[in-house]
């Protein structure tokens, strides 16, 4: 191993069915994380934070009750351990590695539906596609069947899945699974 990173216990004991997240379960685990460094004041909606804690600053506005500032803090101290113990225990090398640096740039903006639809006009219409989007999906269909179907490759180590993941391909969600439910391969694209 490179980094000196481990795979989870859980994981290497199996009481964790796989040790990465797929992209909602990624996006969940950061929104529960950022929502953690703007309480302890690591972060603002403005980059980064003062330091100080959200329930002091309420404290200092009285705009808080001690019985809430203390559930504010028993609520931070819980969703701490969890995060921790989660990532840490849970999580292969690879997505250990993939949240540290998705967590490290994270920037919470706030933005209304238009100003969402004129951006994603604006990116659709700059782009280095050579390929029409109907072909990209159709290469990469063709690449998933001819190189995942049945894959037992270990995914920390898999160009393939690096690329799927940097361009946003959607990983196969339930063909992975045997009749019992259980996930039957180590990659969200093998199946």
């Amino acid at each position: 191993m490179k980094s000196g990173i481990k795979d989870g216990i859980n994981l290497r004991e199996r009481k964790v069915k796989r040790g990465y997240l797929r992209q909602e379960e990624m996006n969940q685990i950061i929104m529960l994380a950022s929502v953690h460094q703007l309480l302890m004041g690591i972060r603002s909606l403005h980059g980064h934070g003062d330091k100080e804690p959200v329930w002091s600053k309420f404290e200092k506005s009285g705009i808080i009750t001690k019985e809430q500032s203390k559930n504010l803090k028993m609520a931070t101290t819980y969703q701490r351990k969890f995060l921790e113990s989660f990532i840490e225990d849970n999580l292969d090398r690879k997505s250990k590695e993939t949240v540290a640096k998705r967590l490290a740039k994270w920037e919470l903006r706030v933005a209304d539906d238009y100003q969402i639809k004129k951006l994603e006009k604006m990116l659709s219409k700059c782009g280095e596609r050579t390929l029409s989007l109907g072909d990209f999906h159709s290469l990469i269909d063709g690449k998933l069947y001819a190189e995942c179907k049945g894959c037992t490759k270990n995914r920390n180590e898999c160009k393939l899945r690096d690329f799927y993941e940097a361009n946003f391909v959607p990983p196969v969600e339930d063909l992975g699974k045997v009749e019992s439910g259980e996930v039957a391969c180590n990659c969200e694209y093998a199946y």
